[in-house]
């Protein structure tokens, strides 16, 4: 059996070209659609996020929580900072590349959250 014909069945279930219905499915009825595919990490923190957490009522409290964060128009005022410090990053000399990523997500979050 082919791939196609194998798999054919789910993904026609998620083939849809129309761009209002995406949008309304992935944001404004987003709450109806809460059930995501389990993914075992084992007991990484990984495991535990949001990305990897059941659709129940936890996974939506969260959600709401977070949401308003990442809006458009706060992604965008947070581009300027996040481009500023890769500048730096970049220009820098051979490094321990996890003491620095780390300070470079350190440095990104603080910028953004506190200007």
């Amino acid at each position: 059996m082919c791939f196609y014909q194998k798999w054919y069945r789910y993904m026609s279930l998620i083939q849809n070209s129309h761009v209002y219905t995406v949008g309304d499915i992935f944001v404004r009825d987003f709450h109806i659609w809460p059930h995501h595919l389990d993914f075992h990490l084992g007991t990484s923190k990984l495991d535990k996020s949001l990305f990897f957490m059941p659709g129940n009522d936890d996974w939506k409290r969260q959600r709401s929580i977070l949401s308003p964060v990442f809006t458009s128009g706060k992604l965008r005022a947070m581009m300027a900072h996040i481009s500023d410090i890769s500048d730096r990053f970049i220009q820098s000399e051979a490094i321990d590349i996890r003491q620095h990523v780390g300070a470079f997500a350190m440095d990104v979050i603080s910028r953004c959250g506190y200007g």
